[in-house]
């Protein structure tokens, strides 16, 4: 018996104790240390999915690619905001919450996510806007790395996995121009319009010739 996992799959009941254990599922993605707790298996497939697919941008990078960390899918985000969120990383315990795709709808309406009606591929972008964020906390060490820089970094990832006609949809709708350089973002942008200073950043990386080994320049702030 693997006594460490059993004390997560414990903490993890004891945590969402709003929801039945007996009900929810915890298990490990295959070949990883990440924890995932769902009741739908399809999003417990939408989760490893979507580690493999940031690992692979972080081998891209040049980064660590271990992540230990929990990712729970989840009916209420069990957090102390004034602001309603979609999800949260809590470096602190290294857990990722996402609401589920119901709840998402149910909280916020259809167009939640960049101003679009939410399905399945912006959902999965969601989660991996997460997991960048639990990826870039992995490897800044003892740092402080503003927040914008976060951002940029796990929004240009979400935009980056995205299927070419969502990605193309956002671009459009929200018509901003590129980032001219790192010096522009600010994180009084990214609270005014989120998916504004998305695009921005996203344009921006896609406009650097060797765009993703750039991205380890953002660990040296």
């Amino acid at each position: 018996m693997n006594y460490s996992f059993l004390f997560i799959i414990m903490s993890i009941c004891l945590l969402h104790s709003s929801n039945s254990c007996a009900q929810e599922k915890i298990k490990l993605c295959s070949d990883s240390n990440i924890v995932v707790a769902y009741t739908k298996t399809e999003d417990y497939q939408l989760v490893c999915n979507s580690v493999n697919d940031v690992i692979e941008i972080a081998k891209k990078i040049g980064l660590s690619e271990e992540l230990n960390i929990t990712i729970s899918i989840v009916d209420r985000l069990l957090i102390n905001s004034t602001v309603k969120l979609l999800a949260f990383f809590n470096p602190n315990n290294m857990e990722i919450q996402v609401l589920s795709m119901q709840a998402c709808i149910k909280t916020f309406g259809n167009n939640v996510v960049f101003g679009q009606e939410i399905d399945r591929e912006l959902y999965r972008s969601i989660i991996i806007h997460e997991i960048a964020h639990a990826l870039f906390w992995k490897n800044m060490g003892n740092k402080f790395i503003a927040r914008e820089i976060h951002e940029y970094f796990a929004y240009t990832i979400q935009l980056a996995l995205l299927d070419k006609s969502h990605r193309n949809e956002i671009i459009f709708s929200n018509n901003v121009p590129a980032y001219s350089n790192r010096s522009e973002l600010s994180e009084e942008y990214y609270l005014l319009s989120p998916a504004k200073f998305a695009v921005k950043s996203y344009l921006h990386f896609v406009s650097i010739n060797e765009d993703w080994p750039y991205m380890l320049s953002l660990f040296k702030e």
